[in-house]
């Protein structure tokens, strides 16, 4: 057997709670009602993530595979080539070979600015930074 409800029975009250601060007869109700907000809370996974970035950084620079996936640096070396001279057909070993220089050259040419900037007392690679550094080693190919 299933209880109706009663229309004219008002749903209980909850006391435990404080009326709003604007309803009160005292003489602080002319007084404008405002919060302050509190600072956002920081997300949680950004410790977690302060500590994955050296941890990749490591693995990244043990390991000896290419940054660069191959499809798109033999892209852009034919784009390249196409710009500059009469359509060729490279050879895989060519590009592979390509791609190992530039990628040794982009690894040396990033280790040297990292060195500038904890030099400088920073953290951050700045563009004077790596502008400095390709000033710098322009002048061992000359």
């Amino acid at each position: 057997m299933t209880q109706r409800r009663n229309p004219h029975i008002l749903p209980r009250r909850s006391y435990n709670h404080k009326p709003p601060a604007g309803n009160s007869n005292n003489n602080n109700s002319m007084q404008p009602n405002f919060q302050i907000a509190a600072a956002p809370p920081k997300p949680k996974n950004q410790k977690k993530r302060q500590q994955r970035v050296p941890d990749e950084i490591r693995k990244l620079q043990a390991s000896t595979q290419l940054i660069f996936p191959k499809s798109r640096f033999r892209k852009i070396v034919k784009e390249l080539l196409q710009d500059y001279l009469t359509p060729l057909q490279v050879a895989d070993e060519a590009v592979d070979a390509l791609q190992f220089a530039a990628e040794g050259y982009l690894v040396k040419l990033f280790k040297q600015t990292n060195k500038l900037t904890i030099r400088s007392g920073r953290k951050t690679i700045k563009k004077e930074d790596l502008q400095l550094v390709l000033d710098l080693l322009g002048g061992e190919n000359d």
